[in-house]
């Protein structure tokens, strides 16, 4: 399969997902390479030119550094710590991120877990990794992969 056959691939799946003729299931179904975290960052990096992974390596500790009240949450890893207190600085719940159990709302969240990160959209597991980074990183990307939308109530930060 050559470069141009992976981008007619992508452009008929998001064109399904563009007119609502597939859902989060039946893309995962026809396409099962979108349980690999390697292939939703490629996917990333081909459509919008960005290392998504790379980049949320790199500015993680960055942000870390420039957030207000940075010691709470010392005894969790720094992706979860950081997603916890931009919760807490814009006054949103956590809990529509982050999850200990199966997700109330289908919108993207992390289910943690001791062993791993599973990552949802729509109630379905998408992919799942153990590194926390990573589960950031694909957070990020089924945004833009799945072209979920921001919910009209979200706040948006305009720096």
């Amino acid at each position: 399969m050559d470069e141009c056959d992976i981008e007619q691939l992508v452009t008929t799946m998001k064109e399904g997902i563009r007119n609502g003729t597939h859902t989060t299931n039946e893309v995962l179904e026809k396409f099962p390479g979108y349980s690999y975290p390697c292939l939703m960052f490629e996917e990333v990096k081909m459509i919008e030119n960005v290392d998504i992974e790379n980049n949320v390596s790199e500015l993680l500790p960055r942000l870390f550094d420039k957030l207000p009240n940075n010691s709470l949450f010392i005894m969790d890893l720094l992706p979860i710590r950081i997603i916890k207190l931009l919760c807490k600085q814009f006054h949103q719940p956590v809990g529509h991120i982050l999850v200990d159990s199966e997700p109330l709302v289908p919108t993207s969240c992390i289910k943690v877990s001791n062993e791993k990160f599973e990552l949802y959209l729509d109630w379905q597991v998408v992919a799942e990794t153990r590194n926390p980074t990573t589960a950031l990183s694909l957070l990020l990307s089924l945004y833009n992969v799945f072209e979920v939308k921001f919910a009209k109530t979200t706040m948006l930060l305009v720096y």
